[in-house]
């Protein structure tokens, strides 16, 4: 016998119930397994019904990305990379903005050259004579006029050469004075010929000696009113010489000071008429053909954004036996004095002049990710746009691919934007 919840039963009742216990575990395990399996097959089938759709979808997106690479990834770059800018921010950068369009390209060939006094207009000032400067009165820089006194120099050997004249002068007063007497006395048969002929021969050499002294003076800046002057002047006069300026321009080397003993040949001035300088050119052997007496080239100083444009007037025959190369020269007018003998310059030489389609300012080319680029707007917003270049080393550059005419593209201060783009990509990357 046992119990049950209190209540005997016989051994065949118990074994009944015990069975039937286990029966009913083993049926809700079975409906367990079965009902987990209808919801894995649910899900499964959920999926598979997905499917399709997620192909579709992965397609779909291929062929956007297919179509952006074929358009050269400007959506990418217009979404992800444009910059935006309002009207007063575009103004303080000083954006510049043009319209792509058609130019003339020309194709140019460079040389390289340097600004050099014009050596017409140049001249070096030397004493003539030796002697110690006792005032100066032109200093580096100044300007001068044609005469101008540059400096004063008390001179021994010029007080020499004016008591030279001055005796000779008085011996030709003499020798004139007897001269006259003798001719007279001969005419009246009172004396002998002799005598006239010798009174003759010594005015002669008199003249050749006033004339000799009066010709070392001319060669030191003399006139014949100075030297007719040159008797009512003081013994103090007679040392002083003075420096004076060849034509008018400017003090563009000094060499002397007060109280310094100078030779003859000393250089003690330079003076430049810098109104017209010489662009000297250096024309390689290989590029002689390219340039010819009378050709316009364009004249550039990078360093002081300089340009200006002139005509070749002279191509020297020689070829250097070091450097291999000849020198051609043009003349630039020079008013304002910016072009500065020594300034080292590029010349260019135009070769052809051809139309295309699209072109920008060569100041609009960025270089961006290794690629080149040109900002375009739209609207407030700019885009760096990938192009391929063509023709152009000046003004103005070719775009072959990448920009259309008729687009608004930054044509100056275009690095402001490309550094806002860094800051930008930098912020993105942290």
């Amino acid at each position: 016998m046992s119990a049950i919840c209190g209540r005997f039963i016989s051994d065949e009742d118990f074994s009944t119930f015990k069975l039937w216990t286990m029966k009913s575990k083993s049926i809700f395990t079975a409906l367990s397994v079965v009902l987990v399996g209808l919801v894995l097959a649910w899900l499964i089938l959920h999926e598979k019904e997905e499917l399709p759709n997620g192909h579709a979808e992965q397609e779909v997106h291929g062929d956007h990305k297919a179509e952006h690479e074929k358009h050269g990834g400007h959506e990418r770059e217009g979404k992800e990379e444009r910059i935006e800018l309002k009207p007063g921010a575009i103004e303080e950068a000083g954006i510049g903005i043009k319209v792509a369009g058609p130019a003339f390209i020309k194709t140019t060939l460079s040389f390289p050259g340097e600004i050099q006094y014009n050596p017409r207009r140049v001249a070096h000032v030397v004493p003539r004579v030796k002697g110690v400067v006792i005032e100066v009165r032109r200093f580096l820089g100044d300007k001068v006029k044609d005469g101008d006194i540059l400096a004063v120099l008390e001179s021994r050997e010029l007080a020499d050469l004016k008591s030279q004249y001055l005796i000779a002068l008085k011996g030709l007063e003499l020798a004139q004075e007897i001269f006259v007497r003798e001719e007279r006395l001969w005419k009246e048969k009172v004396s002998a010929e002799q005598d006239y002929l010798v009174a003759k021969k010594n005015l002669a050499e008199a003249q050749v000696l006033v004339d000799a002294a009066a010709q070392k003076l001319h060669a030191l800046s003399f006139s014949k009113a100075d030297l007719q002057a040159m008797g009512s002047e003081s013994a103090a006069l007679f040392s002083r010489y003075e420096l004076e300026a060849p034509f008018a321009g400017e003090v563009v080397e000094k060499h002397l000071a007060l109280g310094e003993a100078v030779t003859a040949e000393a250089k003690v001035y330079t003076i430049a008429d810098l109104a017209t300088v010489w662009g000297e050119i250096t024309v390689y052997s290989k590029d002689l053909n390219q340039i010819q007496p009378g050709q316009e080239v364009t004249l550039k100083a990078t360093d002081m954004a300089l340009s200006t444009e002139g005509k070749v007037f002279y191509m020297g025959p020689l070829v250097g036996q070091q450097t291999r190369s000849a020198k051609a020269y043009v003349e630039i007018p020079n008013p304002q004095g910016r072009w500065r003998p020594g300034m080292f310059i590029t010349v260019e030489v135009v070769l052809e002049e051809n139309k295309v389609p699209v072109a920008v300012i060569a100041e609009a080319v960025q270089t961006y990710q290794d690629r080149p680029v040109v900002f375009v707007q739209h609207g407030n917003f700019f885009e760096p746009r990938s192009v391929v270049l063509g023709r152009g080393k000046g003004q103005w550059v070719e775009v072959r691919q990448g920009l259309s005419a008729g687009e608004r593209y930054v044509a100056s201060n275009s690095f402001v934007l490309k550094s806002e783009l860094g800051k930008s990509a930098a912020t993105h990357q942290h």
